[in-house]
């Protein structure tokens, strides 16, 4: 006697599409998650290393002069420039390249005393501010820490 096939019922083709799709999401979701489509960070810092940041130091206060020391890092190098007796308000303006594109800057004032601030800012922001005030009152602003 032969046995009669019944036809496959539809209930179970959507079923079966439904756990089909279900897995595909989850699997696509598994995905996104382990490999998210952001840089790596080494290619952030490569662009980085390769631009070119505007580093800024300004010492102001009511001092009438200071002694004024400053050093950039760019490239991998480093330069220290110093003036003696400097008017305030003071200003300089350096172009750096790579990572460590910052600086120190120190600014003394005289034996009349009075106040000192330095302040550094790279790209436009901030990076340090400080101040001292009394006679040969030292303020000290280092960008990278």
């Amino acid at each position: 006697m032969a046995h009669a096939q019944h036809p496959t019922r539809p209930r179970r083709r959507w079923t079966v599409l439904v756990v089909v799709v279900a897995v595909g999401l989850l699997a696509g979701s598994a995905w996104l998650a382990l490999f998210p489509d952001e840089p790596e960070p080494l290619d952030d810092l490569d662009r980085h290393a390769a631009g070119e940041s505007t580093v800024v130091y300004e010492i102001t206060g009511d001092a009438k002069t200071a002694d004024v020391r400053y050093s950039t890092y760019s490239d991998g190098d480093s330069a220290t420039e110093q003036e003696r007796a400097a008017v305030l308000p003071w200003s300089k303006v350096v172009k750096a390249k790579g990572v460590l594109s910052a600086g120190t800057l120190t600014a003394m004032a005289g034996a009349d005393g009075g106040t000192v601030t330095c302040r550094i800012t790279v790209d436009g922001v901030e990076r340090k501010t400080a101040s001292a005030t009394g006679p040969f009152a030292l303020a000290d602003c280092n960008s990278n820490g």
